[in-house]
């Protein structure tokens, strides 16, 4: 059986949020996968993370417990408890752009320090995450200024010279909820907390980005906080002028990609399927590329999903948006080939497994319809209610999605996670494969290869 992931994780879509964790009272789903701290955590870590309370916040060795969150995946993420809340607000000593003080009664902060090798570019992701924080934040303003954790501090450390790249963030209230959580509320309910989500998708697809950024990819900034275009935090290159180039440069750096993996070895082991991928990108690639209609730069989070959402369940207001360690600038459509995946409602493309779910998502969805596809069609209710675009009234969505997710297939990020693969058997392994190979020969059938 192949299986179909989000297109960073390597999990079938799973992913965790890590802010809402259980303290002195509950603030998760009694659903939710249990919080396991280490009592002794990383000691290198556990170290660095005091030294830069101590040398930027003058907070005490004493004054605070650091405390690993052992579901967090891309990231090591530490909870810090201070003992007594601070009575005034703290500035770091370092003053960097998109950093606010640290306010007066503050208990608890969240430290995360990015893992490597986890198919990310790491040079990249702290910046591009701080920069997508500040504008979260300003995009959802309108909605709550609270929204988006605030960034007290970070450190990209391109150099290296201090030992981690790091971000100090808002620690965050409020519960996560799961699809089923969400299923299970009655019809008002769902459709308030469904309304809320369409409303985040609403503003980032609307908010106007600053003059500076001008092409698809990833964000940086300079020390006065003039944001400008980067690679890319998703392993493709860039930036790109255009959304149908950077399509291009994620088939290309994919095809590459697959020709340093040990378990795919450019798919040569598979010589008729290698020469249709040949003869794809040597005469076909562009054609198909001219036909992605012109894209609006967009702000995209990359993964909007119910883990990475809080709420407050007595009312169920949504009370933090969390995560933007794949954000990046892309077209109205991307959201939509990364995010919603606990819904059913990730975009696919003719090859995957959900080939009538990517028809309703285009073509809307029958009055009749299974209960297990019931939260799918609210959400885009919810959509089209708040005027969001979404893909059955963007234009060239279904082509976009297949082009996307052949991209995936030609290397799906796990073959370079040695926490993925070497926990499978070769026979496992040997099965994602096969899986890849079907669907890209789907793909080249598709268009004529």
């Amino acid at each position: 059986m192949h299986v179909l992931l989000h297109p960073l994780s390597t999990k079938p879509y799973v992913k965790a949020a890590y802010y809402g964790i259980e303290l002195n009272h509950s603030q998760f789903s009694n659903k939710q996968p249990q919080i396991n701290y280490m009592t002794a955590p990383d000691s290198q870590h556990h170290a660095f993370i005091g030294t830069i309370l101590h040398d930027r916040f003058d907070l005490r060795h004493d004054s605070f417990v650091v405390r690993k969150i052992e579901q967090a995946k891309n990231n090591y993420v530490y909870l810090i408890e201070i003992a007594n809340p601070t009575t005034d607000s703290l500035l770091s000593e370092s003053s960097k752009p998109f950093t606010s003080p640290i306010p007066a009664n503050t208990s608890r902060l969240i430290f995360r320090i990015p893992k490597e090798n986890v198919s990310l570019e790491d040079s990249v992701r702290v910046r591009n995450e701080v920069a997508f924080l500040a504008l979260g934040r300003d995009v959802l303003s309108s909605i709550d200024t609270s929204l988006v954790p605030r960034v007290f501090d970070w450190e990209d450390n391109n150099n290296l010279r201090s030992g981690f790249r790091w971000i100090l963030e808002e620690w965050k209230e409020g519960e996560t909820l799961t699809a089923e959580n969400v299923e299970a509320l009655n019809d008002e309910m769902q459709r308030f907390v469904l309304d809320q989500l369409a409303a985040v998708v609403k503003s980032f697809q609307k908010y106007r980005l600053p003059d500076s950024v001008r092409g698809f990819g990833g964000l940086s900034f300079d020390e006065n906080g003039t944001l400008s275009n980067t690679s890319s935090t998703i392993p493709c290159g860039g930036p790109f002028p255009t959304y149908s180039s950077f399509l291009k440069g994620m088939c290309k750096w994919q095809l590459e990609a697959s020709e340093r993996s040990t378990h795919l070895t450019g798919w040569r082991n598979v010589p008729k399927l290698r020469n249709r991928l040949d003869n794809l990108f040597a005469s076909g690639l562009d054609e198909l590329l001219v036909k992605v209609p012109e894209q609006r730069l967009t702000l995209v989070h990359a993964d909007l999903c119910f883990p990475n959402l809080l709420f407050d369940t007595s009312t169920y207001r949504l009370t933090a948006v969390l995560d933007f360690d794949f954000s990046h600038i892309g077209a109205p459509v991307s959201e939509y080939l990364f995010s919603f995946w606990d819904m059913n409602a990730i975009l696919t493309g003719r090859a995957g497994q959900m080939g009538q779910m990517r028809k309703w998502l285009l073509n809307g969805f029958p009055k009749r319809i299974d209960a297990r596809f019931k939260l799918a069609r609210s959400w885009d209710n919810a959509l089209g209610e708040a005027g969001v675009e979404k893909p059955s009234t963007i234009d060239g969505a279904g082509h976009i999605a297949n082009i996307w997710w052949f991209s995936q297939e030609l290397c799906q990020a796990y073959w370079f996670m040695d926490s993925f693969t070497a926990h499978r058997s070769a026979e496992a392994l040997e099965m994602l494969k096969a899986g890849s190979i079907r669907n890209l020969e789907k793909y080249l059938t598709l268009w004529g290869f």
